[in-house]
């Protein structure tokens, strides 16, 4: 005997080794085809929102509401039958919307209902100025361009900076450098 323990192996310590190289491998492939791009971006433009059939409100413009980084994400209608409803939709189509309606003023939307574990949330898809018939479509917007990774970085540079000290967008406390 040469003093050196002999390496013997088991059929089961076999099978771990090769299930667990299998799914590293599996893995490896995975990686490998969703190209860790970052999350996928917003829907295509003019791709039905679900399967349901879209619902439609009547109302008064109350007005508008912001996400935590204060982008337009929502709009505030006051109906006569259901009170008053918020109706949400994606903070690059807010332009689109403003460009409609504005604070009190009738419109007609057709949305779609999206309920989940804390809420029901309404998402716009279609708004109509009543007074004016100016209308657009949320869905059919082109969607926002993506931000390529490791592309240039651009400097700017902000004349009078102001700096919302409360955190509300409704009644802001602004101090002014």
């Amino acid at each position: 005997m040469t003093g050196k323990p002999e390496k013997s192996y088991s059929a089961l310590n076999v099978i771990l080794l090769v299930c667990i190289v299998a799914l590293l491998l599996v893995i490896g492939i995975l990686l490998y085809k969703i190209n860790l791009s970052g999350p996928p971006g917003p829907p295509p433009a003019g791709v039905p929102p679900v399967s349901e059939e879209l619902k439609v409100a009547k109302g008064k413009v109350v007005g508008y509401v912001n996400n935590v980084h204060l982008d337009i994400n929502g709009i505030k209608l006051q109906t006569s039958g259901q009170g008053e409803l918020t109706f949400e939709f994606r903070p690059h189509t807010a332009r689109a919307v403003l460009s409609v309606a504005q604070p009190g003023d009738e419109v007609e939307i057709q949305y779609n209902s999206q309920p989940d574990d804390e809420a029901v949330t309404y998402q716009l898809h279609h708004i109509k100025n009543l007074r004016t018939s100016k209308e657009t479509g949320v869905d059919e917007l082109p969607t926002p361009p993506r931000i390529p990774q490791g592309g240039p970085s651009t400097l700017f540079q902000i004349d009078k900076p102001a700096i919302i000290t409360d955190g509300s967008a409704s009644a802001r406390k602004v101090v002014s450098f």
